[in-house]
């Protein structure tokens, strides 16, 4: 085990459970499988969450503490697990993404509808929000990537990279106009740099969307999730929760 794996461990042994269903499947890869966080709230908005990874790594599992939070807040939340790198490649992802929003919509209809995702899977809940996926009302992304290199990630990406089509950037004139987006994001991120979501929100913004940006100070990639989530940034927890009950 990575030691950068512990805190989440250790948030996860340790954030009370409530109602929890577990590995919920949504497609045909033992992969594809959510851990659903229920409301008592027959109308609490869905909120459907993404974990990072590198789009290599990562386990729903280990961040069960953020559907436990986001239950605790009074919305229906599941947090999500995918196939990752090699077995799965962009755009792949999407479509992915799409198969489990296709079926938790199905379970719950005509509910408001919260994508959300850290990093990799913040990547994967803007470009599924952006490219108008239908029947999402809002994306709340952390730390998300907006500039890919094709040095690191050409196998991950492919082409893409320099058609542009991996960058939610470029999809901000054409998103919902209806979609309202949140990015948070610290200003010590040395993984994905805080100018990634500047300048996105600056697009979406300057495409006359609702776009809001939160910028954390001395927070860096790892740490933005559970310090927010769990309340140790009383201002980021408190313009979340407001944003996903509105």
């Amino acid at each position: 085990m990575a030691i950068f794996q512990l805190p989440l461990l250790l948030l996860n042994r340790f954030t009370p459970g409530r109602d929890r269903r577990d590995s919920i499947s949504y497609g045909d890869s033992p992969l594809m499988t959510y851990d659903e966080f229920p409301s008592k709230l027959g109308t609490a908005p869905l909120v459907i969450f993404w974990h990072g990874g590198s789009w290599k790594n990562g386990q729903k599992e280990r961040n069960r503490f953020v559907g436990h939070t986001l239950q605790k807040m009074g919305v229906h939340a599941f947090v999500v697990d995918y196939p990752k790198y090699p077995q799965q490649v962009f755009p792949g992802f999407l479509d992915d993404a799409v198969l489990a929003i296709k079926h938790i919509i199905s379970q719950y209809p005509q509910r408001k509808v919260v994508l959300m995702g850290h990093s990799a899977g913040g990547h994967t809940a803007l470009m599924v929000a952006l490219k108008d996926m239908a029947q999402v009302n809002a994306v709340v992304a952390f730390s998300a990537p907006c500039t890919i290199r094709e040095k690191y990630w050409r196998p991950v990406f492919g082409d893409t990279i320099r058609n542009g089509q991996h960058d939610p950037r470029n999809f901000a004139d054409s998103s919902p106009t209806s979609l309202s987006t949140l990015l948070i994001h610290g200003t010590f991120d040395a993984t994905v740099s805080v100018n990634d979501s500047v300048s996105l929100d600056k697009k979406l913004r300057a495409s006359k969307r609702d776009s809001q940006l939160m910028k954390l100070k001395f927070v860096d990639h790892l740490l933005i999730l559970p310090l927010a989530m769990l309340g140790a940034l009383p201002r980021a927890h408190k313009r979340l929760k407001q944003f996903l009950l509105v």
